[in-house]
């Protein structure tokens, strides 16, 4: 379980990007929202969580460590030069698991987004909610206890926006902790255990 108790970030002017501070608990088997305008204010509160960031005030506890740790980035990190099977099979690859095992993963993956006939694309070939959902198919391939996803649904229609958070919560269902941040908080309706929204604090 992580705990963020008492957090705040500041901004160069050292005023909070929030009104009062931030406490929340991420844990095993739940999904967490977080909504609200600020983009900055969410990407630095996952990042806090990851344990990339240090807070200005407050503390963390129950860190995880990188490798049981997902991402879905805003800018999804993906490499345009590899198909989206690539994307996703290579690091479970770096990860330790065989090249067939990788390859069939990514692939069950994929069609869990709704990409299974894509897999053999180039990124760069595929739209922006295609590519948006090769990076949620990677981070959902990923072992990991914790994911974290910043923004997952931003690029993707009414239907694959509700498919994503379903596949998001089913994670969480089955034992992970997710967290998701969005700037729709209408969009974390019935899909999350609990939502801290930024714009309230």
């Amino acid at each position: 379980m992580i705990r963020l108790n008492d957090i705040e970030i500041r901004r160069d002017d050292d005023t909070s990007l929030t009104d009062r501070p931030v406490t929340l608990r991420v844990e095993p088997g739940h999904l967490v929202g977080i909504a609200g305008v600020s983009d900055v204010a969410k990407t630095q509160l996952l990042r806090v969580i990851a344990g990339e960031l240090a807070p200005d005030h407050g503390t963390v506890e129950g860190t995880p460590e990188p490798s049981d740790l997902a991402w879905i980035p805003q800018d999804n990190h993906l490499s345009m030069a590899l198909t989206a099977l690539e994307n996703v099979a290579v690091p479970l690859i770096a990860a330790g698991v065989s090249g067939p095992d990788a390859t069939a993963q990514a692939e069950q993956v994929l069609t869990s987004v709704g990409l299974g006939e894509s897999s053999g694309h180039l990124v760069e070939e595929l739209s922006g909610g295609q590519q948006q959902r090769v990076a949620i198919a990677r981070a959902l391939a990923h072992p990991g206890t914790y994911l974290l996803a910043d923004e997952p649904t931003t690029a993707l229609d009414a239907g694959n926006r509700r498919r994503m958070m379903h596949l998001l919560l089913e994670r969480a269902e089955g034992g992970s902790a997710v967290v998701v941040t969005t700037n729709d908080p209408d969009s974390l309706a019935g899909v999350t255990n609990e939502v801290l929204n930024l714009d309230d604090l």
